[in-house]
């Protein structure tokens, strides 16, 4: 079937434009249109369809509201089909064309012309008086495309891996467990398996120095651990580079551990027995004035 259209001239400066549409109700399925020619003072308003929307607004006899996106012809016309909706209701409605700048907060309206809808000559209340708002569905169907998975600009990503389907632990870089180097040393490029775990294994280490005959059933802490040993803790201050205990029960058999400065084991260079006294002496002055301490066992 042959469409049916009308040519019409809008005068965007002007609202004297007598313009007055007509359609026979229950009309409508791509059967009726107008073709809008827009002026401007008498001359041709030019639009370009790559930079501009262009729908028709308005409101039916019945109050029903009206918002349905346009085409615009080679010749720069506007193509406006008189849908099911916008004739379903005898009665005058006002509408008026409205062009909107893509990308921006940009719109200029037409001002109002009337379609007049004809009564039909028959019962068309098969076709119920709706809203119409082809333009928002339309624009709804524009996001659903732009945010489809394939067109997202930034995909979201693991290790560098871009996400997309299932994807295992490997493919992403992910270790399944924590595993150590051959030789792992301390600030190598693997901090998983070197750098972190092995340093801090390697500082508390140096820090509680051979702990060999460690008797404790406490498992708390280092520190728990060394003062529940089953013996007598002896201490005594530093003097420049050597330390003196004299104990009772001091002999070279009795010594559990080694002196301790400060929570660390000290670096003595030379051990001496007098009789019940045991003097530590050490490379240097760095702990003089500082308590030390050893371990007797009773």
């Amino acid at each position: 079937m042959d469409i049916i259209k009308q040519h019409y001239i809008i005068d965007l400066s002007s609202s004297n434009n007598f313009v007055q549409v007509v359609g026979m109700q229950g009309d409508g399925n791509g059967v009726r249109y107008i073709e809008v020619e827009l002026n401007d003072n008498g001359q041709a308003y030019v639009l370009d369809s790559n930079e501009v929307d262009v729908s028709i607004i308005g409101t039916k006899p019945d109050t029903k509201q009206i918002w349905n996106l346009c085409e615009v012809t080679n010749e720069g016309y506007i193509l406006v089909e008189l849908t099911h909706q916008i004739l379903a209701v005898e009665g005058i409605g006002y509408y008026c064309i409205m062009i909107t700048k893509k990308n921006e907060n940009t719109q200029l309206k037409s001002f109002p012309f009337i379609v007049l809808t004809e009564a039909a000559p028959y019962d068309p209340t098969y076709i119920e008086s709706s809203d119409e708002f082809q333009r928002i569905t339309a624009l709804i169907d524009e996001i659903k495309s732009a945010t489809s998975y394939s067109q997202l600009q930034d995909k979201p990503s693991i290790n560098g891996v871009t996400l997309s389907g299932n994807k295992t632990s490997a493919q992403l870089n992910i270790q399944d467990k924590l595993t150590f180097d051959n030789a792992p040393l301390p600030n190598s490029n693997n901090s998983v398996k070197s750098g972190g775990i092995y340093a801090s294994l390697h500082t508390v280490d140096n820090k509680i120095g051979t702990l060999t005959n460690l008797s404790t059933s406490i498992k708390t802490d280092i520190v728990s651990a060394i003062n529940s040993l089953v013996g007598t803790k002896a201490t005594s201050i530093v003097s420049g580079n050597s330390v003196t205990f004299n104990n009772s029960t001091i002999s070279s058999s009795s010594i559990i551990d080694g002196v301790y400065v400060d929570g660390i084991i000290a670096n003595v260079v030379s051990v001496s027995f007098v009789g019940t006294t045991i003097t530590f002496t050490f490379a240097d002055e760095s702990a003089n004035g500082k308590n030390a301490i050893i371990w007797i066992k009773n």
